[in-house]
């Protein structure tokens, strides 16, 4: 599908100077509620998401969520934000699990943006959906690497005890495609987007102080 988004940042600068509906600064506004509020109030940067005019959706999810919070419907706040724009095939999902919708589903691909850090989004188009036995067959042969390796040690019964996070760092992949769904690991999110027809136009991931220089 055409189209394209694109992520513009903000610094605080920036931001300060923008003004509201009611033409007081950005900056003025933050001083005024610290004042009525008596707490600090930090606004170091925001983006923006602009199309080149075709309708994308976006969705958003914060950790801790903020979901059930008054007022939430019009704003999200948590230590770990993700917001993603999305078009929903016209074709439809090929299979939706149960009790989902695409909306739904794109607020999950939000919670694994949280969790594993994806760098971009990857090329679709080199993934390619494998059926049961495959999974299972490359788990198989993956733990067996792992064992003669050495990463991974059998018990006297011959279970297999994993380092997982060694396991995990491993197979990380940059490419949010790429990467084992957090709520599935059987498949990869690609494997997820295009059983449930949905196309990731671009993403963003924010932590609160994770990137920004120190200040005194």
């Amino acid at each position: 599908m055409p189209g394209s988004v694109c992520i513009l940042e903000s610094d605080r600068d920036t931001l300060s100077s923008l003004k509201t509906s009611h033409g007081q600064s950005v900056g003025d506004l933050i001083a005024l509620n610290i004042g009525q509020i008596g707490e600090n109030i930090v606004l170091s940067r925001a983006i923006s998401m602009t199309s080149d005019g075709s309708v994308f959706r976006l969705s958003g999810l914060t950790h801790p969520s903020s979901i059930r919070a008054v007022g939430s419907e019009k704003v999200q706040y948590g230590r770990f934000g993700s917001i993603m724009a999305y078009v929903e095939s016209e074709g439809g999902a090929i299979l939706m699990p149960q009790g989902e919708t695409g909306e739904s589903m794109a607020r999950q691909v939000c919670q694994h943006i949280i969790g594993m850090n994806p760098k971009r989004v990857g090329d679709i188009t080199q993934v390619r959906p494998r059926s049961e036995e495959e999974i299972e067959k490359e788990a198989k042969k993956r733990q067996e690497d792992l064992i003669a390796s050495g990463t991974v040690n059998v018990d006297d019964d011959g279970s297999a005890q994993t380092d997982k996070a060694e396991e995990e760092e491993e197979r990380l992949s940059d490419d949010l495609v790429q990467q084992d769904f957090l709520l599935n690991q059987d498949l990869t999110v690609g494997e997820i987007l295009l059983q449930t027809g949905i196309e990731v136009k671009d993403f963003a991931r924010y932590e609160i102080g994770k990137g920004l220089a120190q200040e005194d």
